[in-house]
This record gives structure tokens, C-alpha cells and sequence, in this order.
């Protein structure tokens, strides 16, 4: 190697050092020592001197996509302690709604319904009807999607 090791710092010294020892003590076959920077680069040369492989692993180009598309990449994010407090809060709002419907009785949905005139008419029924389905609708393809991605 064409390296000036008067030219080096003090950590460049040392790290070329141990590339050389490395290196020697590679070719002479010397037991390891208890140096683990030096141990490093007897790893890297031995692995440069291994042949290379003849062909690639057959799923080669969807582990490299795989990693190379943070979308692919499966999500490390803990969600439990969330999951479990929406969980919660959903209940929360559920027994909320059931001791106002039995404080109250049907008198909020009278003052509602006198409130909202429109409401009682068929074209807020329809409408209604038309809200729940293109719900309904899009919950289906969002577990369809779920489906078909599994497989």
C-alpha cells in the first residue's frame, strides 16, 4: 500500500496499524489475539479473500426493495398503550350515551326532531340511507384491500 504513516493522526495510526497486523496475521494463519479492532479486520479479511458466490439468493431483489422502501419496511412503532386508551375512551362514550338516553328518555330526540324540521321529511331519510351505504361500501373495500394483501 502507497500509505504515509507519518502523515497520519494519532486514531489513523492506529487504525492502519491494525489493518496491517490484521492483514499479516491473516496470511500467516496466527491465532487470534484479544484485540477486538484488530479481530474486526481480520473478519473483513478474511472475507475478502472468501470466493464470492455464484448466483444471488433467488428473493435477491425484494429483500434489496424491501429495504430500500421505508413503505415496505414493517412498522416498528408500539401502538398498544394507544390502542388500549381509545379502547377506554370508546367505552367511556358509550355508557356516556346510555345514561343520557335513560336520564332523558325520547325528550332529546323530540327537541331534535322539532329543532332539525328536515330531519322528519324523506329526503333526510334518503339522504341518511345514502351516507350509511357509502360507508358501509367503503368498510367493505377497506377489508377486501386487507384481504387481498395478505395473501
Amino acid at each position: 500500500m502507497n500509505h504515509d504513516p507519518s502523515k497520519f493522526t494519532d486514531t489513523e495510526e492506529r487504525e492502519w496499524r491494525a489493518q496491517e497486523r490484521a492483514l499479516h496475521d491473516e496470511r500467516i494463519g496466527a491465532p487470534a489475539g484479544d484485540d477486538p479492532l484488530i479481530a474486526a479486520y481480520r473478519d473483513v479479511a478474511r472475507a475478502l479473500r472468501a470466493p464470492l458466490p455464484d448466483a444471488l439468493p433467488a428473493d435477491f431483489a425484494r429483500a434489496v426493495a424491501a429495504r430500500c422502501d421505508p413503505a415496505r419496511a414493517p412498522a416498528r412503532v408500539d401502538t398498544r398503550l394507544e390502542q388500549q386508551v381509545q379502547r377506554m375512551l370508546l367505552a367511556a362514550l358509550a355508557v356516556a350515551a346510555c345514561v343520557v338516553a335513560a336520564l332523558y328518555g325520547g325528550q332529546w330526540l323530540h327537541a331534535t326532531a322539532d329543532a332539525l324540521p328536515l330531519f322528519d321529511s324523506g329526503v333526510a331519510r334518503n339522504w341518511t340511507a345514502a351516507l350509511v351505504a357509502c360507508l358501509a361500501l367503503s368498510w367493505a373495500m377497506g377489508v377486501l384491500r386487507e384481504r387481498i394483501a395478505v395473501r
